[in-house]
């Protein structure tokens, strides 16, 4: 990271106004580099001893450093206020002033966004600055090409909300350590890969819980209210996330390249955003009422980027480990056929089919359509590699096995298989 150099307006160390001490902890207010290059306001605990030696006695200066009873997290922009009931308020103030002018450069790249939707778009945003606590489907923007516009939007909502948006990895938001972005408006993943049913649980409740823990290491966890709105984009325009069928939280939007590049965009859409602000201020909404939990009907926010997701989550994986099996049936000739959740991962390995996620097929979308055992652990192995008998096969062995008859399997395939002609001419439409 190159070393950024910008005024730290904290580095005096005996200015009372750098510092604030809520119930009896002292903070210091900072400027903290993240892994994005940007320098966040945040607050570090000082501890009374250092106090004493930034001030050095001078306890007129200390008086005045500013008290609070505790933290709160109050989503707002316009009429901004740190103290709220003598809480300090860890929202960030935005700092910015409305002003009529040109935001071309924007609207070029949320046209681009949110294309046929651009005015939903437009509402999403609306709601965004002005309804903070309102809760808002899961953006998820996708893209099988390079240079499509995606970090570019990030950043311009970073230069909108400030500290109050951040970025996180994946395994930043499976981790139950979550004090640095628990209470953020936006949480951004870059390059998303959550696509195990773990992380859709816990993506969804973060989208529409009210309150949650908020927990960080060697610290009791504190039930807080969070209003986090998640961002996700990913070059993985297939099974980014897990989705249900039946999942109704997620708004996706695929994009295509840019047609040309313009490498004075993030200044000219920085520059723009007062101008932005202003528009959206007097700006009728295309969905002036809230229709459903997360305001939009989120019927008319499908599209069939988000429709081929649900296809490969669901069906797609459970095609392909319908076949898988039945190609061991085929080997040796049988109708019925006992496998093992550990016997079916190593076929999908023999087979070199990756991404099915076994247990949710078995235990969630096949329950009481196949027969787990019983008491008897007892059955017949048998695999294939390349479609041919192993050296291990038609032995006895032991384990909790489910069984399987040709004639569900195949019911499985056609059950799921699509009609020919809507699919193909729906793909095209995005990709």
């Amino acid at each position: 990271m190159a070393e950024l150099n910008i005024t730290n307006q904290y580095s005096d160390y005996s200015n009372p106004e750098n510092y604030i001490l809520v119930g009896g902890t002292y903070y210091k207010k900072v400027l903290k580099p993240d892994a994005m290059g940007n320098l966040c306001d945040t607050l570090e605990k000082w501890d009374r001893d250092q106090i004493n030696l930034d001030f050095k006695g001078n306890q007129e200066s200390r008086r005045r450093i500013e008290r609070y009873d505790g933290f709160c997290a109050v989503p707002m922009h316009l009429d901004y206020q740190r103290r709220i009931s003598n809480f300090y308020n860890r929202y960030e103030d935005v700092g910015i002033d409305p002003k009529p002018g040109d935001w071309s450069t924007i609207q070029k790249l949320l046209r681009h966004i949110f294309g046929e939707q651009y005015e939903e778009g437009l509402d999403y945003l609306q709601l965004l600055f002005f309804k903070p606590m309102q809760k808002l489907p899961i953006l998820l923007i996708v893209s099988r090409d390079r240079n499509t516009g995606k970090t570019t939007f990030l950043n311009f909502l970073k230069d909108i909300f400030k500290g109050n948006m951040t970025f996180v990895s994946n395994d930043d938001l499976r981790s139950r350590f979550n004090s640095d972005w628990a209470t953020k408006l936006l949480v951004a993943v870059d390059e998303t890969l959550l696509n195990r049913r773990e992380d859709s649980e816990k993506i969804k409740f973060l989208s529409t819980a009210r309150t949650s823990k908020i927990e960080s290491k060697g610290r009791d966890r504190q039930e807080i209210a969070i209003n986090v709105k998640l961002i996700l984009c990913s070059n993985n325009a297939d099974d980014p996330v897990f989705m249900d069928q039946e999942e109704d939280r997620y708004w996706v939007r695929q994009v295509p390249s840019l047609k040309e590049k313009d490498p004075d965009m993030p200044k000219s859409l920085t520059k723009e955003i007062p101008a932005f602000i202003s528009m959206l201020m007097s700006r009728q909404m295309a969905h002036p009422a809230k229709m459903e939990r997360m305001w939009f009907r989120m019927s008319e926010l499908e599209t069939p980027a988000l429709r081929h997701i649900k296809r490969l989550c669901g069906p797609k994986g459970e095609i392909d480990l319908a076949e898988a099996i039945l190609e061991v049936m085929d080997a040796y000739n049988l109708n019925t056929i006992s496998l093992t959740k550990g016997n079916i991962v190593a076929q999908l390995e023999f087979n070199k089919i990756k991404g099915i996620n076994v247990y949710e097929i078995l235990t969630r979308r096949w329950l009481g359509k196949i027969r787990p055992s019983g008491e008897n652990l007892s059955y017949m192995l048998y695999q294939t590699i390349d479609g041919e008998p192993t050296t291990e096969s038609g032995r006895p062995a032991k384990g909790r096995y489910y069984s399987f008859t040709r004639d569900f399997l195949l019911g499985v395939i056609r059950d799921n298989e699509e009609p020919s002609a809507e699919p193909e001419k729906e793909l095209l439409l995005f990709e």
